[in-house]
């Protein structure tokens, strides 16, 4: 499927193109097809073959017709760049790294300005493809800086590595090139160009290899056939080609995935080299350079390069006088070869001149149509820097001493002394045994640089030590009088070792302790002056004065309350300091007398188990770590044991009820007692007799020992006095006669009551049935009867109540209207009849109003007789006033 779409793309390309040129065209006449298929053949797969096919085809085509990806732009310079370095470059991102030196490459010689790209820019040279101004970083696959290390701040890459075949971003113009018009004079005829390499090595014929050139041509454009060079990528021999020997080529990492199909590969690299050309044949001419990075025929076979590039002056005509030391031969060739004064040739490029006399260096240069170059160097002898140095301490000036020797040459006229610290320089011809003092403790560099009066110098570096004072420093913990004190020695030895103490307790001068932590008692109070001194192995030392306050101890006192057993005691601190010797912080209670603590803070609490005394301690601490202790004995009071009874517990309402107290106490006595009977009735007396309404009640005894210990017996619900009901009734009426002697009771009774009995005062049997009962008296006298109701609860409590029902008589009197007094026996007395009467007065007129009878007694009649003579018939008035039972008087 991918071949199909890929030759679609091709065809509407080839067709694209002929509709441009109005005229048939084969977009592929002139591909290579032979040289294409060999390269691909090296692919792993037939479809890598394929695509690799495709993508030669592509980059023919893109080539033929300069159809450049139209992202790429023309960066300020004019020079063209890719759209991501263009836009980067435009908003000041430009790819930049951490640099890899800081080196400058010195002022370039007239007519080479910015040919070493430190001015960050491409400004006098003419790029072409793709470039990038780098400033630091490291290569991702040779893992090389990215910039010349042999100095200078930029370097200018060529080319990338190409990720993509297709689409926007597919890459088509793999050849870079950057070139740059010198006009050469004796003072910049000697070119140097630093290159460094990278490529995928997919196998390459040497006629497809990529290839890097340094090409020169003259004012009118022609080509120099010298000097030129150049070196290539090619499989075989699976190197670079045209490298000078002993170059070191690297397969490091594997490369990116070519065009995602294709596969990848190890990339092999160049570190940085350095090419030197000789321009001196053309000195006063215009010479333009070029250096090109041309990438493989194929545009998925990725390279880049790194340049960079001074000029100077050739080698010079006439000796350089130099010293023994490092010498060091020209740049950028291929073989030196040294001639020393004495012994054998050398070949490297430098050489340690030991010996003085001529030393001679022949170099072949790279380009092999130049010849080489010969420097001659006129050695004289360096004196040989040496020097001693006491060991000092801190603060005290460390002295110096050159031994340097003249070996065998010119008089030392200079002397220049690095301390190793900060200080500036020690520097004149008389400094051969200078002092220098420290501000820091260490091991120092110190060098001395001595120089001859032929300007030869020689240098050594040795490490002096400054050795450190000791940090003299003690503590002490707070000092209370008659304690001991403990100093405890903090002394830092600086990184040396501590060997004396010397401890001076008195403030005289003389030595009092020797040991390094020593332990002191002061008996008093006081401010007290402490001196320490510490001297280490190297005899550094250092003193430290310390006062030391010996605080007084506090008062220790505190306050209990009274103790009864069983309760809490309360105690509270009284303890007091005296003066300027800090406040009290700690307080530690022993409660129980066995000198653990039980309690902290300013005051505590407990509970005793037995009365009698116990013992209880304070101790307390003030601020500076000084203690004090009290003890005191607590005593414990006993408390009452209360008790009581009661004769009885429950009966019907108003019940009385005696209380006897059995209280008692162990100890001491009983003084008060106070009685809480439940309903509101409070009473003082040892035992108590109390009549309670109805109700259930709690009782509480309250007993007061003569030590004012208390203590309580409640017995809840002990007494409970079942209510009574009330009896009540009414008759109706209350007051009858003989003549309808009944009376209806209404009983009226209050309360719940299940049981009732009814007694009328007239012998009659109780009634126990009827709730309201009606009862019929006796008719056959007048009386006056005492009623009784009794009602009855649940609980067998009662009520009685009476009434008095009154049965009056009713007053009756017969008189007779004729009486036949004749001793027959019938009628014979004329004699009033009657009952219920109390008082009578009967008396008797005749005709002419004259009282023949009187009588005050009812039952006593008129016999018809005055005087014991029978009166004759006739009309007689009688009178009768009569008193009854009820005070009526009738006549």
């Amino acid at each position: 499927m991918k071949k199909i779409l890929l030759s679609a793309a091709l065809f509407s390309l080839s067709t694209l193109l002929i509709s441009q040129s109005k005229s048939p065209v084969d977009s592929l006449a002139g591909f290579d097809y032979v040289g294409s298929a060999s390269h691909a053949k090296h692919a792993k797969t037939d479809q890598q073959k394929n695509a690799m096919m495709q993508a030669a085809k592509r980059n023919y085509i893109d080539r033929k017709f300069n159809l450049f990806n139209q992202n790429q732009q023309t960066n300020p310079n004019g020079e063209r760049s890719s759209a991501e370095f263009y836009n980067n470059l435009k908003n000041g991102n430009a790819n930049k790294g951490p640099g890899n030196n800081t080196l400058s490459q010195g002022n370039q010689p007239v007519g080479c300005n910015n040919i070493d790209f430190e001015q960050n820019s491409t400004s006098t040279w003419s790029v072409t493809g793709d470039f990038a101004i780098m400033n630091g970083g490291t290569d991702p696959f040779g893992n090389f800086p990215c910039v010349y290390p042999g100095g200078g701040n930029f370097s200018l890459r060529l080319n990338d590595n190409n990720t993509s075949c297709s689409g926007p971003n597919r890459k088509v113009n793999f050849k870079a090139a950057a070139s740059r018009t010198v006009a050469v004079t004796p003072l910049n005829n000697e070119f140097q160009l630093h290159f460094a390499a990278v490529i995928l090595n997919f196998p390459h014929p040497a006629n497809a290899a990529a290839n890097f050139q340094i090409n020169f041509y003259d004012q009118n454009g022609n080509k120099l056939a010298c000097p030129t060079y150049s070196c290539y990528y090619a499989s075989p021999p699976n190197a670079f080609v045209g490298l000078p020997p002993g170059v070191a080529q690297n397969s490091a990492l594997q490369g990116a995935q070519i065009c995602s199909t294709v596969g990848n590969y190890p990339v092999t690299y160049v570190p940085w080299q350095t090419v030197a050309v000789d321009l001196s044949p053309y000195n006063f001419t215009n010479i333009t350079i070029k250096i090109t990075c041309d990438w493989c025929l194929y545009d998925y076979d990725w390279g880049y390069c790194y340049i960079d590039a001074d000029c100077g002056p050739p080698a010079p005509t006439i000796p350089v006088t130099s010293c023994t030391g490092l010498l060091t031969g020209p740049p950028g060739m291929v073989s030196y070869t040294w001639t020393p004064p004495v012994g054998p040739t050398v070949n490297t490029q430098t050489l340690m001149a030991t010996t003085p006399g001529t030393y001679i260096c022949k170099s072949t240069g790279f380009i092999t149509c130049q010849a080489g170059k010969t420097y001659t160097y006129i050695v004289k002898p360096s004196p040989i820097a040496a020097f001693t140095n006491n060991t000092s301490c801190l603060t005290s000036p460390t002295s110096f001493t050159s031994t340097s020797t003249l070996n065998n040459g010119s008089g030392i006229t200079n002397y220049n002394w690095t301390w190793g610290d900060a200080s500036a320089n020690g520097i004149g011809a008389n400094l051969n045994m200078p002092q220098h003092t420290y501000s820091a403790a260490g091991t120092l560099p110190v060098q001395l640089v001595v120089t001859n009066a032929d300007g030869c110098k020689d240098s050594i570096t040795q490490n002096v030590t400054v050795n450190g004072l000791p940090i003299v420093d003690f503590s002490f913990n707070n000092i209370c009088e008659g304690a001991s004190t403990n100093f405890n020695n903090t002394t830092n030895a600086n990184g040396n070792t501590m060997t004396n103490w010397y401890w001076d307790f008195t403030t005289n001068g003389s030595v009092d302790n020797t040991t390094q932590s020593p332990t002191l008692t002061y008996p008093s109070s006081g401010n007290f002056n402490v001196t320490l001194v510490g001297v280490t192995s190297v005899g550094c030392s250092d003193t430290i004065v310390k006062t030391v306050n010996v605080y007084s101890n506090p008062i220790a006192r505190f306050g209990f309350t009274k103790t009864c057993l069983g309760d809490y005691t309360n105690y509270w601190d009284n303890s007091y300091t005296i003066g300027n010797n800090g406040v009290i912080n700690l307080w530690e209670w022993d409660l129980d007398g066995n000198t653990t603590i039980d309690a902290t803070g300013p005051s505590a609490m407990n509970v005793f188990n037995t009365t009698g005394n116990h013992q209880v301690g304070l101790t307390v601490t003030t601020t500076y770590g000084c203690k004090n202790s009290t003890t005191v004995n607590v005593f414990v009071n006993a408390i009452p044991v209360v008790d009581f009874v009661a004769d009885k517990v429950q009966g019907c309402e108003k019940l009385p009820v005696i209380f006897t107290n059995n209280s008692y106490i162990s100890l001491g006595s009983i003084t008060t007692y106070s009685w809480n009977v439940g309903d509101g009735v409070s009473g003082q007396n040892f035992d108590l007799t109390h009549t309670y309404p109805a109700g259930t009640y709690t009782v509480k005894l309250t007993a007061i020992s003569d030590s004012g210990c208390v203590a309580t017996k409640i017995k809840p619900n002990y007494i409970t006095a079942w209510p009574t009901p009330v009896a009540d009734y009414f008759a109706n009426p209350q007051t009858a006669d003989v003549l309808e002697p009944i009376v209806n009771f209404n009983n009226t009774s209050g309360g719940p009551y299940n049981k009732f009995w009814w007694y009328f005062g007239d012998k009659s049997p109780v009634d126990t049935t009827s709730i309201h009962p009606t009862h019929t008296y006796s008719d056959e006298y007048a009386t006056n009867y005492m009623s009784t109701l009794i009602v009855q609860n649940s609980y067998g409590c009662s009520d009685t109540t009476q009434r008095l029902v009154v049965i009056n008589p009713n007053y009756v009197i017969y008189i007779p209207n004729a009486f036949t007094p004749n001793g027959d026996g019938l009628n014979d007395i004329f004699q009033a009849k009657g009952f219920y009467i109390q008082k009578f007065d009967m008396q008797i007129f005749d005709r002419w109003g004259e009282q023949i009878f009187t009588s005050d007694d009812i039952n006593k009649g008129w016999d018809g007789t005055i005087k014991g003579k029978i009166i004759e018939n006739s009309v007689y008035v009688w009178k009768v006033t009569v008193v009854d039972t009820k005070k009526n008087v009738t006549s």
